[in-house]
C-alpha cells in the first residue's frame, strides 16, 4: 500500500507541506479512501493578526455568563468557530434574528429580588401584631352563621372540582370567587383579570453586561494596529509576503468580544490603514423584566361609596369626584386598571393555579408579589400625597381665605395612619396559602410573609380560610376606607378642584 502527502491549496506553491496536509492512502484497486484532514482552521498565510485571532479561538470559553441572554451571545460565537474561515466570515456578515429567553420560575425570583421584592420571609413581630389584631375579631352569631354556611358551600364545590374532569385556574378562580361575594360587606368591589398600570410595579435594574455598553471602534481598531506595528517590535517580511514572527509578543486583549468584533468588522484584517466608523457600536446591558400585574382576582374599595364619604367628610355643597379628579390629573393613582374599573385601593389579591394543568404555588408566589408590591405603592402614594403636594411650608394667617377653609374642614387635620398592609391568597387547586404584604420603610424593600396554609376539602380548614378572609375584607371596608376617607376629605379644596 502506497502514501503520499498532498499540501494544502494555500501551501502547495510555495512547496512546502503545512499541519493540514491530506494524507492519501492507495489501495491496490487503485481505490482511494480520504482521510479527513485535521479540523483545525488554516490560518491566512497573508495575516499575523489574523493568525493571532484565530489562536484566541482556540483559547479556553469564557466562565462568566451572568444571564441567559449571554448564554445565547456565547452559543452563537462557539457556533462560528466550529466551522472553517470562509463559514465563519459567511455566518457573521448573516444576520440573526434576537432571540427573547424565557426565565424559569426560580430565575425569575431571583429578579424579583432585584426589584427589592422579597418572597417568603420570616414574619416580623410587629407584622405578626398586626395581622392578629385583624384576624381575630369578634364575631356574632348572624356572622358566625354566614361563615359556616360559606365555607361549606365552598368545600363542596372543591370536592365536585376534583371529582370532576374540568380542573383548570379558572374552576378554582370562581370557586374562591364565588365565596368572596358571599361574605363581601357593601362598599367593596372585586375584579377579576384585569390589567394593572404597569407603572405600578416594582423595577429591577438592569444586569451587568459582560460586554462594555459603548466601545468605540476606531480607537479599537487603532489600539490594535499600533501594538502591532509600533514599539520596538517589526515585522519580517518576505519576498511573497508573507510575515514571520515578530519580535514582540501579541499584546494581551482586553476581552474576547472586542476581538471577535474587530475580526468581524475588519476585511482582510492586517491592513495597514484602517478608517474608523463615524459613530459607535452600543451594546445595551440585557434587562430584567417584572411582569405587569394581572390578578385573578383584587378586592378594593368601591368609587361611588367611597366618594359619598368623603363628599360628607367635607361637609362641602359642590359634589366632586375626588377619587376621579385625582387620578385623572397623576397626582394620585388609586385604581390600578388602565381603564380605570372603579375599584380604588386593592388590599386582597388571589391569584389562582391548578396543578392540574402545569400551575403551581411558586409560580401563583411570584404573581402575587409583584401585585402586592404595586399595592402597596399605591398607598404610599396615598401617604404621602397631602405632604408632598398639597401641605403648606407656614401655616396660614387668619382671616386669609386659607384659613377659612381650615375652619371649613378643607384644611390639614388630625391624620389616621394609612395603613401600609396588603393580603394576598395563592392557591394550587384545593391547597391555598395565606400572605401579608408590608414594605419597610427604611430600606424601601417589600415582604411578603406567609400566614398559614390550608386545603379547603377538609370542613375546618375551609372554615378557618373563610373566617380570616371575611376578617381581611372588614379591616379593609372599616379601617382602610376610614383612612382613605379622612385622608382625602382634608385636601385644600382651592388646589384640589381650581376654586
Amino acid at each position: 500500500m502506497k502514501r503520499k502527502i498532498q499540501a494544502c491549496e494555500a501551501c502547495e506553491p510555495a512547496g512546502r507541506t503545512c499541519a493540514t496536509a491530506t494524507t492519501l492512502a492507495e489501495k491496490p484497486t487503485d481505490k482511494r479512501r480520504r482521510i479527513l484532514p485535521n479540523t483545525q482552521p488554516h490560518p491566512l498565510p497573508h495575516s499575523r493578526l489574523q493568525e493571532w485571532l484565530g489562536y484566541l479561538d482556540e483559547e479556553s470559553p469564557v466562565t462568566s455568563v451572568e444571564t441567559l441572554e449571554d448564554l445565547d451571545s456565547w452559543d452563537d460565537m462557539a457556533e462560528s468557530q466550529s466551522g472553517t474561515q470562509s463559514s465563519r466570515t459567511t455566518q457573521r456578515t448573516r444576520s440573526s434574528s434576537p432571540r427573547k429567553s424565557i426565565p424559569t420560575d426560580g430565575t425569575y425570583r431571583n429578579h424579583l429580588h432585584r426589584a427589592k421584592v422579597n418572597v417568603d420571609v420570616e414574619t416580623p413581630a410587629e407584622i405578626s401584631e398586626k395581622v392578629t389584631a385583624i384576624l381575630e375579631v369578634e364575631r356574632t352569631l348572624e356572622d358566625e352563621v354566614l361563615l359556616r354556611n360559606a365555607a361549606e358551600r365552598w368545600r363542596k364545590k372543591s370536592n365536585i372540582i376534583i371529582a370532576g374532569r374540568n380542573i383548570g385556574e379558572a374552576q378554582w378562580t370562581a370557586n374562591i370567587g364565588d365565596v368572596l361575594t358571599d361574605i363581601a360587606p357593601a362598599g367593596l368591589r372585586a375584579e377579576n383579570n384585569r390589567d394593572w398600570n404597569s407603572g405600578l410595579k416594582p423595577q429591577a435594574p438592569p444586569l451587568r453586561s459582560s460586554i462594555p455598553q459603548k466601545r468605540n471602534l476606531g480607537d479599537l481598531r487603532r489600539t490594535v494596529q499600533d501594538n502591532f506595528t509600533g514599539m520596538s517590535g517589526t515585522m519580517e517580511r518576505r519576498a511573497d509576503n508573507i510575515p514571520t514572527a515578530a519580535t514582540q509578543d501579541p499584546p494581551s486583549p482586553t476581552t474576547r468580544a472586542e476581538l471577535r468584533l474587530l475580526q468581524s468588522e475588519i476585511p482582510g484584517a492586517g491592513t495597514p490603514h484602517l478608517a474608523a466608523p463615524t459613530e459607535p457600536i452600543l451594546t445595551p446591558a440585557p434587562e430584567v423584566l417584572i411582569k405587569t400585574p394581572r390578578p385573578d382576582i383584587f378586592v378594593g374599595l368601591d368609587h361611588d361609596h367611597t366618594n359619598r364619604l368623603i363628599q360628607l367628610a367635607t361637609d362641602s355643597p359642590v359634589s366632586y369626584d375626588t377619587l376621579s379628579i385625582l387620578q385623572t390629573n397623576g397626582i394620585l393613582i388609586s385604581d390600578p386598571v388602565v381603564s380605570m374599573v372603579n375599584t380604588h385601593f386593592p388590599f386582597l389579591i388571589v391569584e389562582a393555579k391548578s396543578g392540574a394543568t402545569g400551575g403551581t404555588l411558586f409560580q401563583a408566589q411570584n404573581q402575587a408579589a409583584v401585585s402586592g408590591a404595586s399595592a402597596l405603592k399605591i398607598l404610599r402614594s396615598l401617604a404621602r400625597v397631602q405632604g408632598s403636594e398639597y401641605e403648606s411650608e407656614s401655616e396660614p394667617e387668619p382671616g386669609t381665605e386659607s384659613q377659612t377653609e381650615l375652619e371649613a374642614g378643607f384644611g390639614r387635620s388630625q391624620q389616621k395612619e394609612i395603613p401600609e398592609l396588603v393580603f394576598s391568597i395563592t392557591t394550587e387547586g384545593p391547597v391555598h396559602e395565606l400572605w401579608a404584604h408590608y414594605r419597610d420603610a427604611k430600606s424601601d424593600e417589600f415582604y411578603m410573609t406567609c400566614i398559614g396554609v390550608w386545603r379547603i376539602t377538609i370542613a375546618s380548614s375551609a372554615l378557618q380560610l373563610t373566617d380570616h378572609m371575611a376578617a381581611i375584607l372588614r379591616w379593609g371596608n372599616e379601617k382602610l376606607k376610614g383612612a382613605v376617607v379622612d385622608k382625602l376629605s382634608t385636601l385644600p379644596r382651592r388646589d384640589l378642584f381650581g376654586g
